[in-house]
């Protein structure tokens, strides 16, 4: 009884181990000319590759979901991708073979962005719309205003 038992307990854990420890990762992209590396943690999902789309400033993320839900955190850098409107965070719109799939942004910083999004078994492709992709140069520092001329004095 005890080997049975031991046995149970042994592929128990096998087969658990996969479902609760997400798989971290990184895939370079190219954005506008650029190389860019995005990281993501993955459970039940395998990114298989990330295109970035300047025409519709988006990210096509091809995936393999075998999880039932997958789970993927993705980290945007916002020098790269983000979603704003008048200075302020809005959220991005993302698709999933079509539909909305449940998502939540989970931290946010002055540098970036992390989504988790919950990704039905079997789809194929994701895509994260924003407003802002490629490499966003730094703001150019506010000119400092020249002084005002000096009056000349009048003669006397």
């Amino acid at each position: 009884m005890i080997p049975k038992v031991a046995f149970l307990l042994v592929v128990f854990a096998i087969f658990t181990t996969g479902v609760i420890y997400a798989e971290p990762g990184s895939i370079d992209v190219d954005i506008d000319g650029t190389p860019v590396t995005i990281n993501y943690d993955a459970e039940g999902v395998e990114v298989v590759s990330i295109d970035a789309d300047l025409d519709f400033v988006s990210l096509i993320i091809d995936v393999d979901v075998s999880g039932s839900p997958g789970i993927l955190e993705i980290t945007l850098e916002r020098s790269y991708f983000d979603s704003v409107f008048d200075g302020t965070d809005e959220d991005f719109i993302i698709i999933a073979d079509g539909e909305e799939p449940t998502f939540e942004e989970i931290e946010t910083t002055s540098t970036s962005r992390t989504l988790q999004i919950e990704l039905e078994n079997g789809t194929d492709e994701l895509e994260i719309i924003g407003t802002d992709i490629g490499i966003q140069p730094e703001p150019a520092p506010e000119p400092e205003p020249e002084p005002a001329p000096e009056p000349e004095p009048e003669p006397a």
